[in-house]
């Protein structure tokens, strides 16, 4: 009998709030953390997240999905979140996993999307973990964020106002400062695992071309490239949806069992 079941954990003295996935038996396997993306939570639209990790665990794979601290039901606010504080969630989350699971410490993969897929480079330069999968994924964050307004003009207006109302979402400065500094393209290079990059060529929020910068700028044989043919940036049809898991559940029983 396949087991999901709530977990807690803490960073920064904040709880973080996810599910596990346990595959039959709770036995020792392959394991994957799902990091969500900007103003998302472990769910993600149509219950992308779900799906996918009740695929991957009727197959054998331990799965973690959780919150950031600031979003669903994660202690914080989310005008304090910033992308070094999600990758600190991320790293807090990796190293729960390991220790609270049955999980093989050895056949990790990490699962990102879009903002998630950026924290989601970070972590892998950071720790031991055999693959990635970047979904829609954030490749320049400053131009990504800055469609519609310039970025000064965003930085002094979130100064000025105490921070940015974004579709009921209120953004805050420290998020908006950090942005420039961020480069997921030159940490990308430091991972000498396996990466599989999927967008769809019909996403306006994140072009396609960020998913080909990725992929541009890896070092390592094993990558791929996937185009989900007019999906948009969260595969909002069943096509897509389906087409999206079956090739990520595939690439990762390959890299992992």
């Amino acid at each position: 009998m396949l087991v999901e079941r709530p977990v807690v954990f803490e960073n920064e003295g904040q709880q973080l709030v996810g599910i596990v996935h346990e595959p039959e038996g709770g036995v020792r396997g392959p394991g994957i953390i799902f990091l969500h993306g900007f103003t998302g939570n472990r769910y993600e639209p149509h219950r992308l997240f779900v799906k996918t990790a009740r695929v991957l665990a009727h197959l054998g794979f331990w799965c973690l999905r959780f919150d950031f601290r600031g979003s669903g039901d994660s202690q914080g606010d989310f005008k304090d979140m910033t992308v070094s504080g999600e990758i600190s969630d991320a790293l807090t989350a990796l190293r729960w996993f390991k220790e609270n699971t049955q999980v093989n410490p050895e056949k990790i993969g990490v699962l990102g999307l879009s903002l998630g897929a950026c924290v989601a480079t970070y972590l892998v330069a950071q720790s031991v973990v055999q693959t990635l999968v970047l979904w829609s994924g954030l490749a320049k964050p400053v131009e990504s964020f800055t469609q519609e307004v310039p970025y000064d003009v965003m930085k002094n207006q979130a100064r000025k106002q105490g921070g940015l109302d974004f579709k009921g979402w209120r953004i805050g400065i420290g998020f908006l400062e950090e942005l420039a500094s961020l480069n997921p393209l030159e940490v990308i290079q430091q991972y000498n695992g396996s990466v599989l990059i999927v967008h769809g060529n019909g996403d306006t929020v994140i072009p396609v071309e960020q998913g080909k910068l990725y992929y541009e700028k890896l070092n390592v044989e094993d990558k791929e490239l996937y185009i989900v043919e007019d999906a948009d940036h969260t595969f909002n049809k069943i096509d897509w949806e389906q087409e999206v898991i079956r090739k990520t559940v595939a690439w990762l029983e390959k890299r992992l069992k």
